[in-house]
């Protein structure tokens, strides 16, 4: 009986994942979060660090912005992109890099404008 119902809980599992329309899992409470600034249009590098990905404004002082909804297909190291949205209140702990803000992207559809071969430090 026990192995059914762990069968079942793993049927259910895989049905729900293959009827995911968004390949964008969001993080739990960042929506709710206050936005402090938006972000409309900004010239921006996707980078990896560890497991995470950031996005990382060109031109600007550099704050990492910890995406709390990025689309499977731009989880690319050094992609950089067109990318608008709501930047996030975000309580600093001694886990995260310094300056990093939650940020919810608002784009229907960002914009790839070129893979870059070459690391570029923006830490």
């Amino acid at each position: 009986m026990g192995y059914m119902f762990a069968a079942f809980v793993l049927m259910l599992l895989v049905l729900s994942s293959m009827a995911c329309v968004n390949n964008a899992a969001i993080i739990p409470g960042c929506p709710d979060e206050k936005t402090v600034r938006q972000v409309k249009d900004k010239s921006a590098i996707i980078q990896k660090t560890g497991t995470q990905f950031y996005i990382v404004e060109q031109n600007t002082i550099a704050t990492k912005l910890k995406p709390c909804n990025l689309p499977t297909e731009f989880r690319v190291d050094h992609l950089a992109v067109i990318v608008s949205g709501d930047v996030k209140s975000t309580i600093q702990n001694a886990i995260e890099p310094c300056r990093t803000n939650n940020f919810m992207i608002t784009n229907k559809k960002m914009t790839i404008i070129k893979m870059t071969s070459k690391k570029t430090n923006y830490e």
